[in-house]
């Protein structure tokens, strides 16, 4: 969890994965594959059994120890957070749709990194906190 007050200059991002276009791939999978399916252990590790065989995935480790915990840190971190997927049941959004669509995908991206920013509730606050800018006057999706 972040935390940012006055003293603190710098946004928050997720990361993992480390190159954001990266989860591309990644939740084309999921969504190709398990769209309907609930989020839940059998569904994340049959998703990363089948993530490890594909050409980009890129670990020096193709036998995860906890494959569940493993698809969890892949798809609850940056694309869920950023809104691109849901998982109850697991579904493309809108903004998912955009970044898939191969057109744009940079300004999807950051359509959604604006919107993830203050306030979020992966931010604590505090009685330093102040919003520099909010959600609702950026980019509207």
């Amino acid at each position: 969890m972040a935390t940012i007050d006055k003293r603190t200059k710098t946004l928050f991002f997720i990361t993992s994965p480390r190159t954001p276009l990266r989860m591309i791939p990644e939740i084309e999978l999921l969504v190709t594959r398990f769209t309907g399916a609930d989020w839940d252990n059998k569904t994340q590790k049959a998703f990363m059994n089948v993530l490890v065989q594909t050409e980009h995935f890129q670990s020096a480790n193709k036998n995860p120890r906890d494959p569940a915990f493993s698809a969890r840190d892949r798809i609850n971190r940056a694309p869920k957070a950023l809104g691109f997927v849901n998982l109850d049941p697991v579904q493309l959004t809108d903004a998912g749709k955009e970044l898939l669509s191969g057109q744009l995908e940079h300004e999807a991206l950051l359509r959604q990194m604006l919107k993830f920013q203050l306030p979020s509730p992966y931010h604590k606050k505090n009685s330093n906190s102040r919003v520099v800018f909010g959600s609702n006057h950026i980019l509207k999706f």
